[in-house]
């Protein structure tokens, strides 16, 4: 799951080397949001330690 904001700014990068700003912005936009995503589940989430 982790994998999908590093395969979507990758995406970013290489259509951003192609000249396809657009592109570029969008799949950056929507790997920040991904990651933005992840981190608030994970954030939230609680822990069972048991000491």
């Amino acid at each position: 799951m982790m994998v999908l904001p590093f395969v979507l700014f990758s995406g970013a990068i290489a259509a951003g080397w192609r000249r396809q700003s657009g592109i570029s912005i969008l799949l950056w936009l929507l790997g920040l949001a991904a990651m933005l995503a992840m981190f608030r589940y994970h954030v939230t989430s609680s822990l069972d330690l048991a000491f």
